[in-house]
């Protein structure tokens, strides 16, 4: 095998004089870490005499450290580095021309720091729709006079660095070319979470300064370059498809509307102190997601499984793919040219505070378990003695062992190590939120004493809880148990006035959690020996009678191997009626035989095994494809209708996520331990619902993940003038002499209809539809407007209002009153604003009274477009009104 490299541009700014942060050197040396590591994995040149290394990590640091402490610690790991100025960054690309596309290098851009945005200079305004550029802010860039890196300067020095290097229509013959990957844990906008935890922070800076001419930006230039198309006589402006972007892929840690964050995401002890060690959410999730998941996926599976972590520590950030061809998403993270490192890990010997201390080069982000009581994880040396070390403590990226069993010989053995022995079930670490009463905690700790749950338990002190428990209070004062994610008030289920019950729901959620993030890392089994063939039913009435009498071509057949499946409810006969989907397993392999079951974990915590029985596929059983389907009253069904109980309404949700999780392995196995009853919210799944009427005992095997994404949009409803409705449990009440017809949405819909749009009218303005994130910049805020309500993602909540219709006006004396699904708390308001299209500006519509009702004294003209049902109907017209909130 040819000698290739992984060239690396490792960027992390703590040192921020006005703003600094605690967690991106550490997120620089864990990714630093994992692809050292990576690289090695993949071995030696098999050459007589050789010690080269098939791939070679060749990475480049720009750090700004915290402080004197951070600055020694990397002073003691040999970290050489130059400060991440604005020049030096620019400078650092050309490392990138090292790579070889004869060769099939790589490259990597690596940035952990404050992201930010300007105002888009006039030359980009055609291709700016928020009205901004996004920058990364340099190492005291703004202190110096200097303007942040734009995002266009950036794509220069992509494009310039790759240029002619990765062909976008590789051809039989041409070199492999250099694949470059950039990972972006900052983000450019939204609003601060509104949370009482003080440890989450926000990696954004306020807007920089604009610039003051087109001369000033890196690359610019209307003759053309390796990015810019050159300029036709008269033009002014860059135009839509004006830019020529290398080929790349990005992982991003946030969506524009939203913020990236770090927060501790482990307690270490040093000379007696507990210290705090932060980490980007996202970057921790991507590791974690790395090690425990294997390298060999597609960088779309990868994006959903991150999101999966991310969401698991933070309720308002979705991390994103992005790329110069949407069908790079199917490409292999690395195309698929890297084996994953072996599950054994370097063990090293230190003086920690006058102490020996022994530690393993491995922790919870590379699926290492902490201790469970007396239970601790072992690993046996490698070295041929046998001999078994226990972890007395597992941080994310370290264990520390225990002091017994080592020879003075190991301290000088540089390249001892050890792997996994036994490790105890990891359960889900539970806290208490800030707030909750010592009352209430004590409830809680006797039950877990006298019956201590199986997949979730208490963190100890040092540890950081993935789900905190709170307090709710009632209208009259009583006071409930809820449990939410860290920094986030909104709860996962119904709340609950015993600590018992709320255990057992809490369990629930545990052993759901545990089922999700089940994979092998180390699976041998080809990806591609099974295939999955999807189809989708929407908008055909059916009952249990006919359900098996709908013709195949109603359903609509969607790409093979699909990384989620999207349905939506649509109208048969003027009423929305719910989808189906059908789901096939085929044997793709020549050589073996497998093993096959799944497991459907609903949006309320519920699993049920009964839609896959166990079954072989392959020339052993002979048996080619299997039918997820289920059995009733004596009949089989080869389809699986999916619902979504109207009552998620009354709590302001319009879309949730079931997942369907696919086990594929060598062995027989069993899934029925997994099976449990949803966690009531009024909503319960118990096997196929019509609306009419431990561990995976096998030698090889892996996972396939596939989300089940279920839209039931709110229905418009044609109010009159002087009357109430409730609509999506929100009460509406209009004043005499004014109506229309009303339509609650929320952001995920605008941004569907966004995307449909643009591929019409790629200039399209995008603020008709969808606020910028940046326009609350300055505020803490919060997309569960409304309700406090478990929505699947930050965009689920309703938070727009859609008027067509409309006949008669608004005034401060005759306003429209919207009474919102939960009170809100005392420090809290929600802010009606609309969009001038002429003017180019949002503006206030009303205001909030001390009753907590939103009331509408104004409207904003119509805008072109609407926004609609997300399908569940045809929209007549061409413009509506479109009402925006906020919570603050």
């Amino acid at each position: 095998m040819p000698r290739k490299n992984l060239y690396a541009i490792l960027i992390g700014i703590n040192g921020y004089r006005r703003s600094p942060l605690e967690g991106c050197i550490n997120d620089v040396l864990a990714i630093n870490d994992y692809f050292e590591r990576l690289c090695k994995a993949q071995g030696k040149i098999e050459e007589p005499d050789s010690e080269a290394e098939v791939m070679r990590w060749k990475p480049v640091f720009l750090l700004a450290p915290l402080d004197e402490e951070e600055a020694r610690m990397l002073k003691d790991r040999k970290i050489r580095y130059t400060e991440p100025t604005r020049e030096n960054i620019i400078k650092a690309f050309d490392h990138f021309n090292k790579a070889k596309p004869k060769r099939g290098d790589f490259a990597l851009l690596y940035y952990s720091g404050h992201g930010s945005f300007i105002e888009a200079p006039e030359a980009f305004a055609d291709i700016s729709p928020q009205g901004v550029l996004q920058t990364l802010v340099c190492y005291n860039n703004r202190e110096s006079g200097q303007h942040d890196l734009l995002d266009k300067e950036l794509g220069y020095l992509i494009a310039k660095a790759f240029h002619g290097k990765a062909s976008f229509e590789r051809k039989e013959g041409d070199p492999p070319g250099v694949h470059f990957l950039s990972v972006m844990d900052c983000c450019f906008s939204g609003s601060n979470t509104r949370s009482d935890e003080q440890d989450i922070k926000a990696r954004m800076e306020k807007a920089g300064p604009a610039i003051s001419g087109e001369d000033k930006i890196l690359g610019f230039s209307k003759e053309g370059n390796e990015f810019y198309v050159k300029f036709t006589e008269g033009q002014k402006r860059v135009q839509p498809g004006g830019l020529m972007h290398a080929r790349y892929v990005n992982l991003s840690a946030a969506r524009d509307s939203e913020k990236s964050h770090e927060k501790t995401l482990d307690v270490v002890v040093e000379q007696g102190k507990a210290r705090k060690k932060k980490h980007g959410i996202f970057t921790y999730s991507l590791l974690k997601t790395l090690e425990q998941g294997g390298s060999r996926i597609s960088y779309r599976e990868l994006i959903r499984r991150v999101e999966m972590e991310v969401r698991s520590n933070i309720d308002d950030q979705i991390p994103i793919l992005g790329m110069s061809q949407a069908q790079d998403d199917n490409q292999f993270f690395l195309r698929s040219e890297f084996a994953p490192p072996k599950r054994e890990f370097e063990v090293g010997f230190r003086m920690r505070d006058g102490r020996e201390e022994w530690f393993l080069n491995a922790g919870i982000i590379q699926g290492i378990a902490p201790p469970a009581g007396e239970v601790l994880t072992s690993f046996k040396l490698t070295d041929g003695s046998e001999r078994i070390v226990k972890a007395k403590e597992v941080r994310s990226t370290e264990s520390i062992l225990e002091n017994k069993g080592w020879t003075e010989a190991d301290k000088e053995h540089r390249l001892l190590q050890a792997a996994i022995h036994e490790m105890p079930f990891p359960k889900i670490l539970l806290g208490y939120g800030k707030g909750l009463p010592e009352a209430m905690k004590l409830p809680i700790e006797e039950a877990m004493e006298k019956s201590p749950p199986q997949y979730v338990r208490l963190a100890k002190e040092g540890e950081v809880p993935e789900y905190e428990i709170r307090a709710i209070t009632d209208q009259q004062k009583e006071q409930s148990y809820i449990l939410t994610r860290p920094g986030s008030e909104i709860p996962l289920f119904l709340r609950s006035d015993s600590a018992r019950n709320f255990l057992s729901d809490a369990d629930k959620v545990g052993k759901w959690e545990s089922v999700l993030r089940m994979s092998n890392p180390d699976t041998e089994i080809p990806r591609n020996d099974i295939i999955i063939e999807a189809k989708k039913l929407e908008g055909v009435k059916f009952s249990l009678r006919d359900f098996n009498q709908i013709a195949s071509e109603r359903y609509e057949t969607l790409p093979d191997d699909p990384d989620v499946i999207t349905v939506t409810y649509k109208k048969d006969g003027g009423k929305p009626v719910q989808p189906a989907i059908k789901l096939r397993l085929v044997h793709n392999s020549d050589f073996d035989s497998y093993w096959v079951g799944g497991l459907y974990l609903d949006s309320q915590f519920g699993i049920t095994h009964e839609y896959l029985p166990i079954r072989q596929l392959g020339e052993a059983n002979e048996l080619y494809h299997l039918d997820m389907g289920f059995q009733y009253a004596g009949k089989s069904f080869d389809a699986i209708p999916l619902s979504m109980n109207s009552r998620y309404h009354d709590f302001g949700i319009t879309e949730t996520t079931d997942y369907i999780i696919l086990y594929i392995a060598r062995h027989r196995f069993s899934l029925e331990q997994y099976k449990q009853e949803a966690i009531p919210l009024d909503v319960t799944r118990k096997g196929a619902l019509f609306e009419d009427g431990g561990e995976v005992n096998t030698d090889d095997w892996f996972t396939i993940k596939i989300p089940i994404h279920i839209i039931r949009p709110l229905e418009k409803v044609q109010v009159a003038a002087g009357s109430a409705a409730i609509i999506g449990g929100l009460s509406l009440r209009t004043p005499p002499g004014f109506s229309a017809a009303f339509q609650f949405t929320n952001r995920a819909s605008a941004g569907r209809k966004v995307e449909k749009l643009l591929e019409e009218n790629p200039g399209l303005q995008q603020k008709i539809f969808l606020p910028p994130g940046h326009l609350w910049e300055s505020t803490q805020g919060s997309e569960a407007v409304f309700f406090r309500s478990p929505a699947m993602r930050p965009d689920h909540h309703i938070s727009i209002l859609e008027l067509t219709d409309i006949a008669g006006h608004l005034s401060a004396d005759a306003p429209l009153s919207i009474t919102p699904g939960h009170p809100l708390a005392d420090n809290e308001a929600i802010l009606p604003f609309g969009y001038d299209a002429q003017k180019g500006h949002y503006f206030p519509i009303g205001h909030i009274d001390e009753r907590g009702e939103v009331l509408i004294t104004r409207l904003p003209g119509p805008t072109a477009g609407i926004i609609g049902g997300d399908g569940i109907q045809e929209e007549e017209g061409d413009s509506s009104v479109k009402l925006f909130f906020h919570k603050v």
